[in-house]
């Protein structure tokens, strides 16, 4: 393992206010992601998991913290300079339908961060680019001329993450990837991600309520509860011998369920 992370959160808050009423959604998250290491941030709906990777993102704005990405302070970054970063910190969301605009055809879809990052590519370059991203996710280049709902839902989330690797990124965080898919299709996407990243070097946070997917797919682990990690480290230790009560009662569940 790499002695510095490539993604380090420090101490980050975000507290949202309604009228009268606060929600603390993250409360002094501390985390690293690892070179070549995927890690797996865990914990029921609510937990705060999704807010955690739009402050990563920095699509929301963190009340307290800091967020490094390759030793840079992202929160120090002007709107300029995090355009540059997006180019190696892509996302995956939940909803593969809602996350693709209905009027654009996936070539458009994957070609876009293309025509907003790569501008020096010819059209013909970079439809290329698009058509092998397409084979490399499992799916027909002779249907790039396809809008979205021509597709079934597994097949859109492969358009997705076609789009989120075009740009070559370091660190893509999937935004539980599968939760909105049919059982049988989860562990195709799952069995992709793990390929991907074995064939391009990919690092993943990977945020699911799903331990039995986190354990197939994840070196290490965090456990978030009510905004708060609760518990993190090497996922066969966690699995194997967890210390929290939240933690074991994550685990005890799905034993019931296998």
């Amino acid at each position: 393992m790499s002695s510095s992370p490539l993604l380090s959160v420090k101490n980050l808050k975000k507290t949202f206010t309604h009228k009268e009423h606060s929600i603390t959604a993250v409360e002094g998250v501390c985390l690293d992601l690892y070179q070549d290491r995927t890690l797996g941030l865990v914990g029921e709906s609510g937990s705060g998991k999704s807010t955690l990777a739009k402050l990563i993102l920095r699509l929301e704005k963190p009340d307290e913290g800091e967020i490094f990405f390759q030793g840079v302070d992202l929160l120090k970054l002007s709107r300029k300079e995090m355009m540059d970063v997006r180019m190696e910190l892509q996302v995956i969301f939940q909803d593969p339908y809602g996350a693709l605009n209905p009027r654009m055809t996936a070539q458009e879809v994957i070609m876009e961060p293309l025509e907003i990052f790569m501008k020096n590519l010819s059209f013909t370059e970079k439809r290329q680019r698009v058509l092998h991203l397409m084979e490399l996710v499992g799916l027909d280049p002779n249907f790039s001329q396809r809008l979205p709902h021509e597709f079934s839902g597994g097949q859109r989330q492969r358009i997705s993450i076609a789009r989120a690797l075009a740009l070559h990124p370091r660190l893509i965080i999937c935004d539980e990837p599968i939760a909105a898919l049919d059982v049988s299709i989860q562990s195709q996407i799952i069995n992709l991600l793990k390929r991907l990243k074995a064939e391009l070097g990919l690092n993943y946070l990977f945020i699911s309520h799903d331990l039995a997917m986190v354990k197939y797919l994840c070196d290490d682990l965090a456990v978030m509860h009510f905004g708060k990690i609760v518990e993190k480290g090497d996922s066969e230790n966690i699995y194997s011998n967890p210390q929290h009560v939240y933690t074991k009662a994550l685990l005890s569940s799905v034993s019931r369920l296998q």
